[in-house]
C-alpha cells in the first residue's frame, strides 16, 4: 500500500506532510471499510433553500446527501488529484445521528430547511485524506495540506477539478489528534502530570513516519499501542539510538512538527508505568516486530 516514491513527491509539493501520520482505529464507533455500492445505497438526498453570499445574501436551492446509518463508513478510492497523478484517498461522512444523541434523520432535515444554513462539510460525503496503509486494526492516512498553512483549529475544504469531489484540508492536525486521544483515553493522575519534554536543539533528532523509522538513528516516530485493553490505542513515541541501535519506548505523547522555515522539533510525552509499558511493548512487537526499551 505504501508508495514511498509517490509519497515523497506529495511531500515535496506540500500536498501532505509524510511525517504527519494519523489513523482511524477500525471497529471504533462501527468504523469499517465498505464498498462504493454500499456507501451510495445508504445516502439520503434532500434539498432546501440555503443562504448563499456573493454580492449580498440570497437563498438558493441546494441538494445535499447525508448518511442514514449510525456507523462511520470508510471507502477507499483512487483519485486523480491532477493530470497523470492518482492516489488512493479515503472517503467518509459523519452520521447525522452523531450530531446529537436524540437527533433523527427526519428531524435533521426539517431543522436544516427551517434554519436555511448550509450543512457542515463533515455531514456530506468527503475525502478526508490520502491513504498510507491499511492493517487489520488501523487505517493510516495523511491529512491534505494543498500548499496551505496548516491549521490547528479550523477545517477548510475544496473540490477537485477532475471529479468535483469535496475534500477536507487539515481535516485533523496530528498534534491535536494525538493529544485528544491521550486526554480521552488516559484519565488519571499520571496523565494530569506535566509531560516530559525533549527538544531537537538540545538533543538532535528527526521526526519520521513509522515506515521510515531506523532504531539505529537519532529519530523519533509515533505508532498506536494498546496500553489499556478494551480502550482506544494511544500514540506511542519511539526513539532510536545511534550508539546502541536499541529503540526506546518513551510513552504516550505528541510532536510539535518543524515549521517550513525551521528544523526545530520537540516532543511531549507521559512515561508509562511498568504494566502500561509492557502492554505497549507487547502490542508493538506484534505489529512492528521486536521492540526493546532502554530502561
Amino acid at each position: 500500500m505504501i508508495d514511498k516514491q509517490l509519497l515523497a513527491t506529495l511531500d515535496a509539493e506540500q500536498f501532505v506532510n509524510k511525517s504527519q501520520v494519523v489513523w482511524w482505529q477500525l471497529g471504533f464507533e462501527g468504523r469499517r471499510i465498505i464498498s462504493e455500492q454500499e456507501f451510495e445505497s445508504n445516502l439520503v438526498e434532500f434539498e432546501y433553500p440555503t443562504y448563499t453570499f456573493k454580492d449580498e445574501y440570497e437563498t438558493k436551492i441546494q441538494k445535499y446527501r447525508v448518511w442514514k446509518e449510525n456507523f462511520v463508513p470508510i471507502v477507499i478510492k483512487p483519485v486523480e488529484i491532477r493530470e497523470g497523478v492518482t492516489v488512493d484517498c479515503f472517503y467518509s461522512i459523519k452520521p447525522v445521528s452523531h450530531e446529537r444523541r436524540d437527533l433523527t434523520l427526519n428531524q435533521f432535515m426539517k431543522d436544516s430547511a427551517y434554519f436555511k444554513f448550509p450543512i457542515s462539510v463533515n455531514l456530506e460525503p468527503h475525502i478526508r485524506g490520502v491513504v498510507l496503509d491499511i492493517t487489520p486494526e488501523f487505517l493510516f492516512w495523511h491529512p491534505i495540506r494543498s500548499n496551505m498553512v496548516e491549521n490547528h483549529y479550523d477545517t477548510g475544504a475544496f473540490r477537485f477539478h477532475c471529479n468535483n469531489d469535496l475534500a477536507l484540508i487539515s481535516a485533523v492536525h496530528p498534534m491535536s489528534f494525538y493529544k485528544n486521544l491521550i486526554e480521552r483515553v488516559w484519565k488519571g493522575k499520571r496523565c494530569q502530570r506535566k509531560a516530559t519534554y525533549i527538544d531537537s536543539r538540545e538533543m538532535p533528532f528527526t521526526i519520521v513516519p513509522y515506515h521510515e523509522f531506523n532504531p539505529a538513528q537519532p529519530q523519533v516516530t509515533v505508532y498506536p499501542a494498546s496500553v489499556f485493553p478494551g480502550k482506544l490505542n494511544l500514540p506511542c513515541i519511539l526513539r532510536g539510538n545511534e550508539f546502541t541501535g536499541v529503540p526506546q519506548i518513551l510513552g504516550a505523547g505528541y510532536f510539535y512538527y518543524p515549521r517550513p522555515d525551521s528544523n526545530h522539533s520537540s516532543a511531549y510525552y507521559w512515561p508509562f508505568s511498568h504494566e502500561q509499558h509492557r502492554n505497549a511493548r507487547d502490542s508493538l512487537i506484534a505489529r512492528l516486530g521486536k521492540i526493546t526499551s532502554a530502561q
